[in-house]
């Protein structure tokens, strides 16, 4: 009998990352990092040019030295640089974010300019050996959890990361399903459940169907600006405008202060999940007349919660407009499915149980069931059954010819692997190229190309009048185009990804 083989569950997270495997008895297990944690900070402090430390000691070095610690990054990997969407959260990183070679987001260390998908592939890489050193056997196959708004360049990316670290990706899997998978196989009856995923730098919500064996996702949304990172950075303004009130010294524009101030304001949200009262406390956090000031200011839990009260209410609205769209309401929701830190806040969990049956007090660990559900997952694709979940796509898919309105492809919350058909027809002498990218609908400016592809010529000559062109999401969220014409032709097409920087 061979060796036992292992597929590992990988929870590439904003703030941590962590793994998880299923053991020779079927049992789910966390891959330890430390002693005491499963989880590896997704940060990684250049030390040099090819000198790097990932992990809780590049975390420390955030504070001394952030122009070489990159940490957040997940929220930019594989988006375009001049998107709108790294626009709006550059600034708040005290490294350098430029545009890489091939047009996306990257930064620049020691002079040396790194891509998103090298930095996800460091952090990878190292999460693999932990699990190698920890399961004693090399570990080549993977399953990666995404966040459900994460696009088909987001999607590349991360597989990309995966493959550089020399593993074969299994399967993509949208992280609320990931835990939906891992709560279906505690829960035998036929249930309806709400995954509410509030992470360190993402926010997204998915309704699943529960029936027997299959997770069946209805819908999912969410809020691609709104994660943990910024309950503390409305508690660091809050304190910083008080600093100036009180001291007469603004600490605009000083990042590394402001990074300790973030860094204190986690740590006394953390205290106050489970306490009524903290501190925040920066030491030296400016000079005034030649003497340091430290920043000390208390803080209880009941100020606390009404600092972040408008972003719990930002949670909420994606709920209903959910739920609104697959026509159903909260008394429809069987279980509300807690995943990410952020929702050990007892407010945010007073208010979603306020909404949705349970209990708000009952005890939970949040961080543990995406990676479990991926790990699960792994064990189950070669079911000859066939796949254990239906899942979604998440952003719609749109085409465009040249002349003519953008059409819909896919739409957004379509089962995959699903197939979209649009009709196309192109003037004589016309080129055959057609543009394929996400948005949310067809008017938004927010929009990430995809690619190209090119008819052939030969190919319109032969099949006159309107052509129909396929676009089919794989259930590893691939995307393949083909094009069918009137005589009954039909052609695979290859697609030109966006052209890179010159």
């Amino acid at each position: 009998m061979g060796a036992q083989k292992t597929v590992l569950g990988i929870d590439f997270g904003t703030t941590n990352t962590s793994a998880a495997y299923v053991d020779a008895k079927g049992g789910i297990q966390m891959v330890p990092v430390t002693e005491v944690d499963t989880a590896l900070p997704t940060v990684i402090w250049f030390a040099g040019r090819d000198k790097f430390v990932i992990g809780s000691q590049a975390r420390e070095r955030i504070l001394d030295d952030g122009a070489n610690t990159i940490f957040g990054f997940k929220r930019f990997l594989g988006r375009p640089f001049k998107s709108e969407f790294v626009s709006r959260v550059r600034d708040r990183f005290p490294y350098k974010i430029v545009e890489g070679d091939d047009g996306t987001a990257a930064v620049e260390v020691h002079g040396q300019v790194r891509t998103t998908k090298e930095l996800a592939f460091l952090v990878i890489q190292r999460m693999v050996e932990l699990a190698q050193a920890h399961l004693g056997r090399d570990v080549d196959e993977v399953v990666l959890s995404v966040p459900t708004h994460y696009g088909y360049r987001q999607r590349t990316a991360i597989r990309t990361a995966a493959e550089m670290a020399g593993l074969d990706v299994r399967a993509l899997v949208n992280e609320p399903t990931a835990a939906a998978l891992y709560f279906s196989r505690q829960h035998t009856p036929p249930k309806t459940a709400l995954v509410f995923d509030l992470g360190g730098g993402t926010f997204d919500v998915t309704l699943i169907q529960v029936q027997g064996s299959l997770v069946k996702v209805l819908g999912s949304g969410g809020d691609a600006f709104l994660g943990g990172a910024d309950f503390d950075e409305r508690m660091a303004a809050y304190f910083a405008q008080r600093f100036e009130r009180d001291k007469g010294v603004s600490l605009a524009g000083q990042k590394v202060v402001m990074q300790r101030l973030i860094f204190a304001c986690e740590t006394a949200k953390m205290l106050l999940s489970a306490e009524e009262d903290a501190k925040v406390r920066v030491m030296f956090a400016a000079e005034k007349d030649g003497r340091p000031l430290d920043l000390e200011y208390p803080i209880n839990r009941d100020m606390f919660e009404m600092l972040v009260a408008p972003l719990i209410e930002r949670s909420i609205a994606p709920c209903d407009e959910l739920l609104k769209r697959v026509g159903k309401t909260p008394q429809d929701v069987d279980e509300l499915i807690l995943v990410g830190r952020q929702t050990r806040t007892p407010a945010l969990r007073r208010r979603l149980y306020g909404v949705f049956k349970g209990d708000p007090n009952r005890s939970l660990r949040p961080e543990l069931s995406v990676p479990s559900g991926a790990a699960l997952l792994g064990t189950l694709l070669d079911d000859i059954a066939g796949p254990p979940l239906i899942d979604v796509v998440s952003i719609p898919i749109w085409v465009m010819a040249p002349g003519a309105p953008p059409k819909e492809a896919i739409k957004a919350n379509t089962a995959v692997p699903s197939v979209g058909r649009v009709q196309l027809e192109f003037a004589p002498n016309m080129p055959g190229m057609v543009l394929l990218y996400e948005a949310l609908d067809a008017g938004s400016l927010e929009r990430d190309v995809l690619g190209s592809v090119r008819i052939d010529p030969a190919f319109l000559a032969a099949n006159p009048g309107p052509v129909t062109l396929e676009v089919t999401m794989q259930q590893t969220f691939t995307v393949d185009v083909s094009v069918r014409g009137s005589g009954g032709g039909r052609e695979k097409l290859s697609i030109t990804p966006p052209k890179a920087k010159k």
